[in-house]
């Protein structure tokens, strides 16, 4: 697998509700893309993860198919702030 250079044409979908989730932005480090979200995602809903066809490019121009992939929510709390 190549190292990813251009990623986008994510969006994420709660099917529960049949809404579009916000996303912040996308990080990329070598062939991992991170997308960061304004929300959590709630574990009593389910979503929906699309990719659009060619959005996500390698460095040899090689552009990925369209994808999806359904998923459940967590609810995980945020951890406190220790440092004082």
């Amino acid at each position: 697998s190549e190292d990813i250079k251009v990623a986008d044409g994510f969006t994420i979908k709660n099917i529960d509700k049949d809404k579009t989730v916000t996303i912040d932005d996308c990080e990329i480090d070598g062939a991992i893309v991170t997308i960061n979200l304004n929300d959590a995602l709630e574990g009593r809903y389910e979503y929906e993860l699309k990719l659009a066809k060619g959005e996500v490019e390698d460095f040899a121009a090689n552009a990925a198919d369209a994808d999806s992939i359904t998923f459940d929510g967590i609810d995980l709390a945020p951890l406190p702030d220790l440092i004082p």
